[in-house]
């Protein structure tokens, strides 16, 4: 499998597409739950080791109680800008992963199907390595690069929100997670506050006095029936997500916990579908003879960026350098480009190759992880170029 490089453009190297397979398939291999991701952060310092690379890992792990903290990789310039760029990707995985058996089928890898297969976001920590690799064996030049490949993401961006950010010089940059459709990518992420409940009512004999009772559950039914939930609008959405109570079926359940989420890219519509749901629950709950404790967290914020901003441009015009056709959205789910804006360090998300996602049907093109990291590479060429005029 071989990436070709345009003609009006000799300068782009072309990636090492035996070696992205050997890298993914080992990767995926490993399972990497959040806060369990020493083995394959070890495997992947080795082959930064190997290809000379200089690492750090960070005190993430420690402050959140996991086996390791986020991989920082500094390469200095060899020519071109001085401005350093970031790239980034995340190492953990959703669950199920337990035992993960990578299964390739005509170019393209699968889980056997009772697990995920960790694609999101394996792809893009592939591709970042091997564009690191191409550049550095093939004297690409380039300005600074800093890789931040980062754990807890899956958990609510934890690894990123504990990065010291005074340990990057990079103001601009790339976070690689995203979908098949290389060269494409997300421009605007929302808001994300999760809503949890303790809702208590009394507990009582249900064979024998079930009138002395209040029930917890029916409680919460009543709130969540009333509930403007799923997709909103365009910009907004809400889930009942996970519902826990009760001791037995002979027991009036006298506590429920009810986990919920809103998202939006709008602040104000986000804080409005919190406080309807805060007070249905908070209502429902007084009115049948009981009480409703609310706690509100913020996860992440939204974060916008033009698709005219220099940044959109240079990921567009390295994309059109490889024959693709760039395509800019707004997404409905949070990644660390979200922790990095909210930071001060612009970032865009762009596609790494992943299908699927989150679900046992996951599954990647070894083509689209290739063609990924040529992206990296062409971005990184494109980005070391003195002429090209970045702005702020």
């Amino acid at each position: 499998m071989t990436v070709t490089t345009p003609m009006d453009h000799p300068v782009l190297p072309k990636v090492n597409a035996a070696r992205v397979r050997e890298d993914l398939l080992v990767l995926l291999a490993i399972p990497s739950p959040a806060l369990r991701e020493k083995l394959v952060m070890d495997a992947l310092c080795q082959r930064l080791s190997a290809a000379g690379f200089a690492y750090e890992l960070d005190g993430a792990g420690t402050q959140l109680g996991g086996e390791v903290g986020n991989l920082i990789v500094r390469i200095p310039g060899n020519g071109g800008r001085d401005e350093a760029l970031l790239l980034n990707a995340h190492v953990d995985t959703v669950v199920p992963c337990e035992g993960v058996r990578p299964v390739e089928r005509d170019g393209v890898v699968y889980s056997a199907g009772d697990t995920v297969l960790g694609a999101d976001d394996k792809t893009g920590v592939v591709a970042l390595l091997e564009a690191i690799r191409t550049v550095e064996e093939q004297s690409v030049p380039h300005g600074p690069i800093e890789l931040v490949f980062t754990v807890a993401e899956e958990t609510g961006l934890n690894g990123a929100k504990r990065l010291d950010m005074s340990r990057l010089r990079a103001r601009r940059g790339y976070v690689f997670d995203g979908s098949a459709k290389i060269g494409c990518g997300t421009l605007a992420a929302p808001s994300h506050d999760n809503l949890e409940v303790l809702i208590r009512g009394k507990a009582a004999h249900a064979g024998m006095r079930p009138e002395q009772g209040i029930s917890a559950i029916t409680l919460a039914s009543k709130a969540i029936a009333q509930m403007k939930l799923g997709r909103l609008d365009a910009e907004t959405t809400a889930n009942v997500g996970v519902i826990e109570g009760g001791q037995a079926t002979n027991i009036v359940p006298e506590e429920v916990r009810v986990r919920c989420e809103a998202r939006s890219h709008d602040p104000a519509k986000l804080a409005a579908q919190i406080r309807h749901m805060q007070e249905l629950f908070e209502s429902c709950a007084t009115a049948g003879g009981g009480t409703a404790e609310c706690t509100i967290d913020r996860k992440y914020r939204a974060f916008a960026v033009p698709e005219d901003d220099p940044l959109v441009r240079l990921a567009s015009r390295a994309a059109e350098r490889l024959g693709l056709r760039p395509r800019w959205k707004a997404g409905g789910g949070g990644s660390d480009a979200n922790v990095f804006n909210e930071r001060g360090l612009k970032t865009v998300i762009l596609n790494s190759g992943q299908q699927n996602p989150h679900t046992t049907q996951e599954c990647t093109a070894l083509k689209d992880v290739v063609l990924a990291a040529q992206h990296a590479v062409a971005i990184i060429a494109l980005f070391g170029e003195e002429t090209y005029s970045g702005g702020t």
